[in-house]
Parts: C-alpha cells; structure tokens; sequence
C-alpha cells in the first residue's frame, strides 16, 4: 500500500496568489510504502516500446536519460513491471505461442520463463515478500486471478473468473 501526501488542490493550481515563477507546487510526490521498505533504486521507469515491428521492453532514468532497449525478439513483449530491488523485470511475452510470464534482469539478460502453457496471461507482479507472482489468466473465455511461485512452480488460480478480473 502506498501513502501520498501533499497534493496541491485545484484552487491552488489554478490560481495562485504569487507570480508562477515564485511558487513552485510540487505536482510528483515520491510513493512510500507504508512498512517503509524503499522502492527500487535509482528511479527506473520500464516501459513497453515498439523500435521497429514488434513490442519490445525498454528502461530508462526517471529523469528520461539512459533510455535503454532491453529486449529483441520477434515476439511482443507487454506489461512490464520492476520487483521492488529494481534488479529484475516481469513482463508477459508470446515468444512461445500463447502468452506467458518471463522474468529478465535490468540490463536485458538471465531470461527465465514462469509459466508453461497456462493460457494467455497479462499483468504480472511480484509479491512484496518476493515469493509469488500474481497475474491475470484468461483461457476458455474466462479471465481469472493466479499466482505462481517466483521459480515458476504451483501455479494456480486464486479466483474462479465468473467475472472476468484482471
């Protein structure tokens, strides 16, 4: 869970009292989890970018320097996600068919795939203790909530789908 405070209200942004070159609101605030364990180093935002035909994975400074392809593949790459140490990345592929969970370090090596022919999967994340992934599976037209083990083992559905969640 994350806690954000300070926010300026739309009163204060519309119409500020000081000439705008003296009032500086601060629009961003950084997230903090509430059990205050820091979020990944360095501010690393990874992103889906489509270089030439395919979706690909690709990171950069959050200040927009360092921009960085990580992936090249003759297959999409989507919903990519940093764990928490910001040293790996889970994203969902079709490298193998259908589409699966891949995890993948920041500097775009030791791929590993999570899951074998479970369906179509979409948003993975990693659990705060580091242990499982949740994601979204969606097979015979249903679309149900899962979790993995981190080294791919157990999956299962954690909902029945009856209402498509994602």
């Amino acid at each position: 869970t994350l806690s954000i405070t300070a926010w300026p209200t739309m009163t204060e942004l519309a119409a500020p009292t000081e000439p705008a070159v003296t009032r500086i609101y601060p629009l961003l605030h950084t997230p903090v989890p509430l059990d205050g364990t820091p979020l990944a180093p360095g501010g690393k935002i990874v992103l889906t970018c489509t270089p030439q035909e395919y979706n690909q994975l690709c990171l950069m400074n959050a200040d927009g320097s360092g921009y960085t392809r990580l992936t090249e593949h003759a297959a999409n790459d989507y919903y990519p996600s940093l764990t928490r140490d910001g040293q790996e990345i889970l994203f969902v592929s079709n490298r193998s068919t259908l589409f699966e969970v891949y995890r993948i370090d920041i500097l775009g090596g030791n791929l590993y795939q999570l899951t074998q022919q479970l369906g179509n999967v979409s948003a993975p994340e990693l659990s705060p203790d580091g242990r499982q992934v949740v994601f979204a599976l969606k097979r015979d037209g249903d679309q149900s909530i899962w979790l993995v083990n981190a080294d791919g083992g157990d999956p299962h559905p954690i909902t029945d789908g009856l209402w498509n969640e994602i």
